[in-house]
């Protein structure tokens, strides 16, 4: 058996490149999750993002402390008033089907990575303005809203995205809009949240 001192310069050289390269080959070798992660589209409030299969445009966001809705309990008639424990967000956005039918989710997602999808079309009920349910019909673009219920203590650097299909995109765009908030500005604008919304039609 050779010892190191044993072996030669020209060995070693080729010993230390060997050891270079399996460093290197292990760097640029990506991880399973790496290889289906999403592909980030950073847009801005306003202005119109094209993906592979839709085009979305969010006008922007505001805070509510509940939603009137129709809906109640014993009557569909009466008004049902929606709370939350947190903050309701609102984010109104025109979606566009580009080639074939599809539907458009929405999430937010917090600074520490926690992700909070858009709150079903029962929450609130609002036909006609909750987008969380239904297709995009090419031609036919849909004007609406999406809801997120979260905790207020969420939404410094959260940030707003839009996919298409599954609840968990891969190999896929995802339009991602910064919310723009620090501690202080999501403070402010808690406490001028909208006390309550009527989204009776």
């Amino acid at each position: 058996m050779r010892t190191l001192r044993g072996i030669g310069w020209r060995e070693l050289c080729w010993l230390v490149l060997g050891l270079v390269l399996i460093v290197a080959m292990r760097k640029s070798l990506l991880s399973y999750a790496d290889k289906l992660a999403p592909v980030p589209l950073p847009a801005e409030f306003k202005q119109r993002i094209v993906t592979r299969d839709f085009a979305v445009t969010a006008e922007g966001f505001s805070l509510a402390r509940r939603y009137k809705t129709v809906g109640g309990f014993l009557k569909e008639d009466e008004a049902r008033v929606l709370k939350t424990p947190g903050v309701w967000v609102a984010v109104p956005v025109l979606l566009e089907a580009l080639h074939e039918p599809t539907f458009v989710r929405a999430r937010l997602r917090t600074r520490d990575g926690l992700e909070y999808l858009s709150a079903s079309d029962k929450r609130p009920s609002a036909p006609g303005v909750n987008l969380a349910s239904g297709e995009v019909v090419p031609g036919l673009p849909k004007n609406g809203t999406f809801f997120f219920e979260l905790p207020p203590e969420a939404l410094p650097g959260a940030h707003l995205e839009f996919f298409s299909g599954a609840r968990q995109p891969m190999l896929d765009a995802v339009v991602e809009i910064d919310l723009g908030l620090g501690k202080a500005t999501a403070a402010d604008l808690l406490a001028m949240a909208t006390e309550e919304v009527d989204l009776r039609p």
